[in-house]
């Protein structure tokens, strides 16, 4: 038969419960944000203009996508959905940027030396 415990016992055992519980927290949070450095760091997840090209982003999470599982369980199936159809979306807009870009000028013709 087990002894029961005062009110202080409990709310000690509480307490601590508690503070290991956050701790255990904290440290999940801080794996997690050392798994999504590699992105943050190019400006993925923020609110602060992107800082690489859409082709660096997409090697980004094409290199990281499988360890963001350990974060997000459905994170590689979306990312490795998506990502097809943005590398498609930038060959696209590259393709117009290059097609429609100005005509260079002429070149003059070389003036004949006397």
């Amino acid at each position: 038969m087990t002894t029961p415990l005062t009110e202080e016992e409990a709310r000690a055992m509480r307490e601590q419960l508690a503070a290991y519980d956050a701790a255990q927290q904290e440290a999940a949070k801080a794996a997690n944000r050392a798994l999504l450095a590699p992105l943050t760091s190019i400006g993925l997840g923020g609110t602060e203009p992107l800082t690489c090209s859409l082709g660096d982003i997409v090697a980004a999470i094409r290199a990281n996508a499988t360890s963001l599982a350990a974060v997000d369980p459905g994170f590689p199936t979306y990312a490795f959905t998506i990502l097809p159809v943005v590398e498609r979306l930038d060959h696209k807009l590259r393709s117009l940027v290059t097609a429609n870009a100005p005509t260079p000028a002429p070149e003059a013709p070389a003036e004949p030396v006397a």
